[in-house]
């Protein structure tokens, strides 16, 4: 026989074998569900974040308390302290952040909550009533001008939902908004997420309050599905999500258990980082399935107590640094505490609104102690 001829006839016969074993493969990959990729070797590939970067890149978070950049109009200077409206007539608007201004703006994103309107006109007639609270209730604003105040001190991102914020009513808080976006200051409030990215890394933020619009509460089961459902939406466009929420209440020391559930069901529902504000004094952190609840910041820039104490007086910087590897995997490093007090006075009888770091053994010591980190078990 032709020794070509049957060199032609095998070579002929191991592509047709060849040729139907790739077709067979395909067809039963094709058949387990795995779009080209066997089941079990689908299911032993590591989950990928969105876009995950080519190479580990950093991201440094600062996160400070409550800022009221004005003042209840019916304040007035006496006692040895002026408001903050006298304030900022006597100094320009740097002033007021210029004492944490070099560690503000070393960090790559800087959280405050921002718990008053910003206003051209303050009318009293467009004040939202408040009955319910009685001699207790305060109208905070603030004039538009102010709000170079966060540019000049280095803040990133503010939360605008809290108890203060519907103070003047829809108007006040869309005012506020307008002014906001015209200086190029990303919000959160209620349905207004935002979004920014630094150093490669997506931080997605949401802004919750918890006590409700004028602290008339909420539906508990519709504020989780809210809450969830902003999340998940921001899920897909982010590296990373910091909740800003308003809850608590004023002057505790100690979360109460209510904080507790919502801040593990914000963990639960995807959040990294969830930051709280309203008690006007430090709460401790909780590290929770490798994700942090700051519980409170208390205060920081604020006009609104003229005559702080020593409670409401001491705060904090609270730091942390976020690493995203070429996974798309999250770290979180232990987070960094900065003492500060709210004013330049260290007897706390007067406020110059001018937050500064402390460095007294004793206050130092005390801040580290309220904002320690503690396991569920210890709350």
């Amino acid at each position: 026989m032709n020794t070509k001829l049957i060199f032609s006839q095998k070579k002929s016969l191991i592509i047709r074998l060849i040729s139907f074993s790739i077709i067979a493969l395909c067809f039963f990959s094709l058949l387990l569900g795995g779009y080209g990729i066997p089941a079990v070797m689908s299911e032993q590939l590591p989950e990928l974040g969105a876009n995950p970067p080519k190479s580990p890149r950093t991201l440094t978070i600062s996160a400070v308390g409550d800022c009221v950049l004005g003042a209840d109009d019916r304040y007035v200077s006496q006692n040895g302290s002026l408001t903050f409206f006298d304030m900022a007539h006597y100094k320009d608007t740097s002033y007021f952040l210029s004492g944490v201004k070099g560690i503000l703006s070393k960090a790559d994103v800087t959280f405050a909550n921002l718990e008053n309107v910003l206003l051209s006109y303050a009318d009293p007639q467009n004040q939202e009533p408040k009955p319910e609270q009685g001699n207790k209730g305060f109208w905070f604003y603030g004039l538009p001008s102010y709000v170079t105040i966060l540019k000049q001190g280095g803040i990133d991102i503010v939360n605008i939902a809290n108890n203060h914020s519907h103070d003047y009513q829809d108007a006040g808080y869309t005012e506020t908004t307008n002014i906001l976006t015209k200086a190029g200051i990303p919000f959160t409030g209620y349905d207004d997420p935002a979004l920014v990215t630094k150093n490669g890394i997506r931080v997605g933020s949401v802004g919750l309050n918890l006590l409700g619009k004028n602290e008339r509460g909420v539906d508990m089961t519709q504020f989780k599905q809210d809450a969830a459902d902003q999340i998940k939406h921001l899920k897909s466009k982010s590296d990373i999500i910091v909740v800003q929420i308003h809850w608590g209440d004023e002057g505790s020391s100690m979360p109460n258990s209510t904080q507790v559930d919502v801040g593990h069901f914000l963990i639960d529902a995807g959040a990294d980082i969830v930051l709280g504000h309203h008690p006007h004094v430090l709460q401790p952190t909780e590290l929770y399935k490798d994700r942090y609840i700051v519980y409170s910041l208390g205060n920081f820039c604020y006009g609104g107590i003229q005559w702080p104490g020593y409670d409401s007086a001491l705060t904090a910087i609270w730091q942390i640094e976020i690493s995203l590897d070429t996974r798309g995997h999250l770290t979180l490093a232990d987070p960094k505490v900065i003492p500060c007090s709210i004013t330049g006075d260290l007897t706390f009888q007067t406020n110059d609104y001018r937050p500064i770091p402390i460095t007294d053994d004793l206050f130092v010591q005390n801040v580290h102690a309220r904002l320690a980190v503690m396991t569920m078990e210890e709350l």
